[in-house]
This record gives C-alpha cells, structure tokens and sequence, in this order.
C-alpha cells in the first residue's frame, strides 16, 4: 500500500504550525512498541490504514481531528492495541532531503469492544504542545471514525 500524504490546506498549515512540526508533508499514523526492545518500532502503515482525514480549529487552542477506517482496518487497531503499546504519531517527509521522522504525539489506550470515550492522561502525553487529550470512536455500519480532540499549549 502507497503512503498517502494529504493535501494541504489553511486548516493543515494552522494546524502544522500550531503542533510545532514545520512546512514538511506529513500524516498521521500509528506505530507499536514493545517494552523488552525500547528502540525498536513496528510501523502499522500497510496494516492500519485510514480512508480520510479531517482537521478543525475547533477554538482558539482546541484541535480536532477525525480518522475514517474501514472496519478491517479498525478491527487491526483494536488488536494491536492490546498486542503492543501503541503511539498515536505524525510521520513528517522532506521533499527536499528524503528523509523522513517521526513526531510522537500520545500513547494509545487499548481498545475495548464496549467502550467509545477514551481520556489520554498526562503520563501518556508523548508530545510537550499538546494535552487534554481525548479520543472518541464512533462506529457506522462499513466503517469507524476515531475523533481526537486536544489543546494546543
């Protein structure tokens, strides 16, 4: 599976400017640790991916976003993050150099089948410009949207 950087536009660039991550394209996406091996990390990108994205300022330092999976993709998600410890990230590309990084953003709770509303707290906050994290999923037939919503310090 090709990874797809999404487009940008003024929400994006807000957004991008706001978090600390530059001009580089970028896109979020979720990758596992295992504890044992502290370096090591498993990218989910060919196994976990998600159709759309959608960015709003929803106020002045409040963001949310919100990830379409299809529900193969959804049902991925939730294993893994029972599996390993999963990180919820911005992978960044220069175009200019190739190479790309990673920009952590929060560890994932594990996925319950019954439950919709996740708070992320503060020991989980990977990433210094972000906190009151919340994560909520909202199941549709076909697919699952996952909304995050958090405050931009």
């Amino acid at each position: 599976m090709p990874v797809k950087f999404f487009e940008k536009n003024s929400n994006f660039k807000k957004f991008a400017k706001d978090i600390g991550v530059g001009e580089d394209d970028w896109l979020f996406h979720f990758t596992g640790r295992d504890e044992r091996l502290p370096g090591l990390k498993i990218l989910f990108l060919d196994s976990i991916g998600y159709k759309e994205e959608k960015i709003n300022d929803v106020d002045s330092d409040i963001w949310g976003v919100k990830l379409s999976f299809e529900r193969e993709s959804w049902e991925t998600l939730y294993k893994k993050t029972g599996e390993f410890s999963t990180v919820f990230e911005i992978m960044l590309y220069d175009k200019s150099s190739g190479r790309r990084r990673d920009y952590e953003l929060f560890r994932m709770p594990s996925m319950l089948k019954d439950k919709t509303m996740y708070e992320i707290c503060n020991k989980n906050v990977l990433n210094e410009n972000i906190y009151n994290i919340w994560v909520k999923v909202i199941k549709i037939e076909d697919r699952v949207n996952m909304c995050f919503r958090f405050k931009i310090c």
